[in-house]
């Protein structure tokens, strides 16, 4: 269906309700790992759908419809965290691992390994973190992810390059 809302202008709450069931859990991980808290990714992603609701007559078709909730998401999460509350926190919830393993040693290492990358890209400066996370776990092409951050190719490239590198370094230099 994202391919049939590339022109879209107006939408039956009916098929909107589609289009939350298929990007919903993809929009709400990529603001949680933007703000680091739950309940604030519930919040902002409900926002998101809602002003995708309220505002797509104004979607032209010049990105996938999921590039472009991810847009609208990007954007409030972001005026999220200009809040002067917000720079105030902590943002160290870790991630859990649910996979489970054959064995328990496996699992428990398979989850500390896991642990060990998500706080490092949690640590991460925004700016690297957010293009890892479009790339790695949203799989978004580099035009995607540049018409996104409304940034060039290139610095997509570069960005992603940093932000492997330096989790690669960190990896390194804490099993050191």
């Amino acid at each position: 269906m994202d391919d049939n809302l590339r022109y879209v202008s107006e939408i039956e709450a009916v098929d909107f309700r589609y289009v939350i069931e298929n990007h919903g859990q993809e929009v709400w991980n990529y603001i949680y790992f933007l703000v680091g808290k739950p309940d604030i990714a519930d919040d902002i992603t409900q926002d998101t759908f809602s002003k995708a609701y309220r505002y797509i007559a104004s979607f032209r078709g010049d990105s996938s419809f999921r590039t472009w909730l991810i847009k609208i998401a990007r954007n409030l999460a972001s005026d999220y965290r200009k809040k002067s509350f917000f720079r105030k926190m902590i943002l160290m919830d870790i991630i859990q691992d649910n996979k489970t393993s054959p064995s328990a040693e496996e699992e428990y290492l398979s989850k500390e390994f896991s642990d060990d990358i998500w706080r490092i890209v949690l640590e991460l400066p925004m700016k690297l973190r957010e293009v890892l996370l479009l790339d790695a776990v949203h799989h978004m092409t580099m035009k995607e992810i540049a018409d996104t951050l409304n940034i060039s190719i290139g610095t997509v490239k570069s960005r992603i390059y940093r932000a492997r590198a330096k989790v690669a370094k960190q990896l390194e230099k804490e099993n050191d």
